[in-house]
This record gives structure tokens, sequence and C-alpha cells, in this order.
């Protein structure tokens, strides 16, 4: 089973790839949205910030998560991903939705840059990172498998079965979803317990203020 699922990967190798791009193009448009805020909205995600990270330096370290966090990012980084693979004409609204995440990552870092410059890359580093490590991995990892499935499921109704039953994807397709909810199981256990804790270091011993 373990190198069947290799050998599917490697062979639909483009798709991952087209996955982690349009990730990679979220970021992108998501740094050259915080580059263009408009001032007022600028001021107001400013006082935001400030009030957070003051709130952040000065909290008692220990876990932030809310309850039910982990079963949230699963189902909707792998649950609806998975979904609309299975429906098939809906399988590229999982690559919107990979968009949409490279989106907002892209501008949190985007902005942490432009109001504290090197300070909020290292708040970015510290929150942001830990937590990101296993998330865009399994992202990546689930909105490829859905595009797969469905890539597949629209050959066989189309009367193509060169690349073996349908039934046969579904169980690969199944494992590595599996696979990507746990990335992101571990991911907002990070971010719940982890990143939170880091980032409140990076907050009192850099001094960061706005």
């Amino acid at each position: 089973m373990g190198d069947s699922i290799v050998d599917y990967v490697r062979r639909r190798i483009v798709i991952y790839a087209a996955a982690f791009a349009i990730f990679v193009l979220g970021i992108v448009a998501g740094q050259i949205a915080a580059d263009g805020m408009d001032g007022r909205v600028r001021e107001e995600l400013s006082a935001f910030l400030g009030g957070y990270v003051s709130d952040l330096a000065g909290a008692t370290p220990g876990p932030f998560g809310e309850p039910g966090a982990v079963s949230r990012e699963v189902l909707r980084g792998a649950g609806i991903p998975w979904i609309l693979g299975m429906t098939v004409i809906g399988a590229p609204l999982a690559l919107a939705l990979v968009f949409m995440r490279g989106f907002a990552l892209g501008f949190s870092i985007g902005f942490l840059f432009d109001r504290l410059a090197y300070k909020g890359i290292l708040l970015a580093f510290a929150g942001i990172l830990p937590h990101a490590l296993f998330q865009v991995p399994g992202l990546v990892l689930a909105s490829g498998s859905a595009i797969a499935f469905s890539l597949a499921a629209a050959k066989a109704l189309a009367g193509r079965r060169g690349e073996g039953p349908v039934l046969a994807h579904f169980a690969v397709s199944s494992v590595l979803i599996g696979g990507a909810a746990l990335l992101l199981a571990a991911g907002a256990w990070v971010q719940a317990n982890l990143s939170p804790i880091l980032a409140q270091q990076v907050a009192r011993y850099a001094a960061i203020t706005l």
C-alpha cells in the first residue's frame, strides 16, 4: 500500500505542484493587497494589531486555542476539499480554498512587515511559521488529492478507464486525505499551544510596539 501511495503521488506530481503554486500565488496576492490598502483601513488594522501585541506581551504564557479548533481546521482544510473532489465539478473550488489560505498568510506577513519591519518578520516566524510547517503541506496534499480523484472520476465517466478502477483511486486518495487531516490537526494543535507562546516571547524581548 505504501508503494502504491508513493507511486500514485509521483505520477500526479504535476497536480500537487500546481496546488502548491496556487498557494504561493495566493501569498503573493496577499502581500500585494497588504501594500495597497486604503489608509483608513490600514490605521484600523494597525490599532487592532497594536492591541493584540500589547495583550500578547502581557499575557500569562499558555495555550490560546479555542475548543474545537482542531476539528474545524481538519474540516475546512481536508474535509471540504475532499467533498468538493467527490462532486467532480466542484473540485476547482478546492484550489480556490488553497488560494485564499495563501492570500491570508501573505496578507498577514506583508502587513506585519509593513508596520513592524524586521520585528514583524520575527513575529511572523514565531507566531505563524510553526503551525504553517504542518498546515501548508496538509492543504496542498488535501487539495491535490481531491483534484486527482476528480480527474480520475471524470475520465471514468467519459469512458476512459486506462488508469484503473475509480474505487482504487478513491481508496488511495482517501488515505492521502487522511494523512492531510493528520498534518492539519498537528498544525492546529501547534497553533493553539506553541505558536502563541513563541509569539509572546518575541513580543516581549523584541519590545514590539506600534
